[in-house]
């Protein structure tokens, strides 16, 4: 994928929450690629959330869109839902669902697949500003829809605020 169409790509996955974006997060993240053994990246992400659309068992569920890049060149970009309880009012337990696109660079690290799917889940606390803290644990797979099926894991430090 061209430059000019990944960023055509990461605008419209990013501007469909954004319509009543209320959350934005950054992350500083270690990924650990399943097809080379004890090879790993530094990453940052960023993700958009929107208002919450629903509440369902205590959670609040909001559409959210992310960009991934890692120090290889490599980027990922989704759309999803993305899900938040909080509880003992300064505690939080967060999840995502994403499906998005993986562009992978040259000489970067082979998924198997464009089409990636992306699982999080995390825990956090609000900090004294009313921001919040978090480390999260992802996995992006193609679900056997490609060549291949490595994996990535991911290790991330969160910090999200809303406005």
């Amino acid at each position: 994928m061209t430059g000019l169409r990944a960023l055509a790509f990461a605008s419209l996955c990013l501007l469909a929450p954004a319509a009543d974006a209320r959350e934005l997060i950054f992350g500083l993240a270690r990924e650990d690629f399943q097809n080379r053994r004890g090879y790993r990246a530094l990453a940052l992400d960023l993700e958009l959330h929107s208002a919450p659309l629903w509440r369902v068992g205590g959670f609040d569920i909001a559409g959210a869109g992310a960009i991934t890049a890692d120090d290889e060149g490599d980027i990922w970009i989704g759309i999803g839902p993305a899900m938040i309880r909080r509880f003992a009012s300064r505690y939080f337990f967060e999840a995502s669902l994403m499906t998005g696109y993986y562009d992978q660079s040259p000489g970067g690290i082979e998924l198997g697949s464009g089409l990636e799917f992306r699982t999080l889940g995390g825990i956090g606390m609000r900090l004294p500003n009313g921001a919040d803290l978090s480390i999260a644990m992802d996995h992006k797979s193609n679900r056997d829809t490609g060549s291949f099926n490595p994996g990535v894991e991911k290790l991330s430090l969160r910090y999200r605020f809303g406005f």
